[in-house]
């Protein structure tokens, strides 16, 4: 109501339907909730009309009534497990199992955390197109994601150096395989610990907890 100010005007809304049409349903989100209230649009100026300010009670003020429609909706966490989550937690199964692959087959620990890092790359990209560009904080995805990339990071050192030490030392038995595929072993427990620990850390941090959305 730009043509008529605040104090001359009151808006009203009467239901008379649904507000949202054929359920507003969009594809990976769920309607939470919709509602009409009254809302004044405050404007720090009086457009320089003496009108402006008998009505609005102040030289630097102007006031429109309005109606405000809220929408909220929040993402569907079957979309969000099926869309975003669960190639990631493909993609780290298979990191888990890098340290598990005997230490003969050496090239395997180097390539497959490379190839994962790459798809990891081009999985968050691919995630980050169903956001809001030019976002100015993390989401909880994106620090899941960081945490994947420090563990495949991690794996594809391990990987790089067990292989060094193991081709620096050939010839002496299988004495020295046995002793990296064991180690391996142990490297693989404390990945997955570490895993578990970097994502609780960061659903606590972050306010949230498995199952539940934000707007």
């Amino acid at each position: 109501m730009e043509d008529m100010y605040a104090s001359e005007t009151n808006l009203t809304y009467r239901q008379s339907g649904a507000l949202v049409a054929t359920g507003g349903e969009l594809t990976g989100y769920k309607l939470k909730r919709a509602s009409v209230s009254q809302w004044i649009h405050r404007y720090r100026t009086n457009w320089g009309w003496n009108l402006a300010v008998s009505c609005n009670g102040g030289e630097d003020l102007a006031e429109f009534d309005n109606i405000r429609v809220c929408i909220d909706y929040s993402r569907s966490v079957r979309s969000s497990l099926l869309s975003v989550f669960l190639p990631l937690a493909v993609m780290v199964c298979v990191v888990l199992c890098v340290p598990l692959i005997d230490i003969h087959q050496h090239e395997n620990r180097v390539v497959i955390p490379a190839s994962v890092l790459l798809v990891l790359v081009f999985l968050q990209d691919g995630y980050k197109k169903i956001l809001p560009p030019g976002l100015s904080y993390p989401t909880l995805a994106d620090l899941i994601y960081a945490a994947c990339f420090v563990l495949t990071i991690g794996v594809f050192v391990g990987g790089v150096i067990t292989a060094n030490v193991y081709l620096a030392a050939t010839g002496t038995g299988d004495s020295l395989a046995q002793a990296l595929n064991a180690q391996s072993h142990s490297i693989f427990i404390i990945n997955i610990a570490y895993l578990i620990f970097s994502i609780s850390c960061l659903l606590v941090l972050t306010g949230r907890r498995p199952g539940r959305t934000s707007p």
